[in-house]
């Protein structure tokens, strides 16, 4: 094999380059985080090839820019199922009567309409 450029990283600083970037890409994918573009590829090759290009320099700020974003997703959930909200505040019924409170039993027609509602609607051909 030909050597890379001058100050290139070896061939032992790329296969852990390659296999650390891979489990950050696996951790990015089964998080849901939002890491995007050929930093995040799920081919070892491009990784390896990025590599042998690149600065033992480049390649120690790209492994720390990675498990930095990795790091942040884990902690905030970036990119990750929306957390969820609150409920909006109940607006007042028409005629100005008071919305239920939370957990008060609601009128016969209502839970029926309620439960009709929440039924899936099936048409058939």
């Amino acid at each position: 094999m030909a050597p890379g450029p001058a100050g290139a990283a070896d061939d032992a600083v790329c296969q852990e380059f390659t296999f650390t970037m891979l489990a950050y890409v696996k951790t990015n994918a089964l998080k849901h985080c939002t890491g995007m573009g050929p930093q995040w590829s799920t081919r070892p090759a491009e990784h390896l090839s990025w590599c042998k290009a690149a600065t033992d320099a480049a390649v120690k700020a790209r492994l720390a820019e990675s498990r930095a974003f990795i790091d942040q997703c884990m902690k905030t959930g970036i990119g990750g199922p929306a957390p969820p909200s609150a409920p909006a505040p109940a607006k007042p019924a028409p005629g100005g009567a008071a919305p239920p409170r939370p957990g008060a039993a609601l009128p016969a027609e209502t839970r029926a309409s309620a439960a009709e509602a929440s039924l899936p609607k099936v048409t058939y051909p």
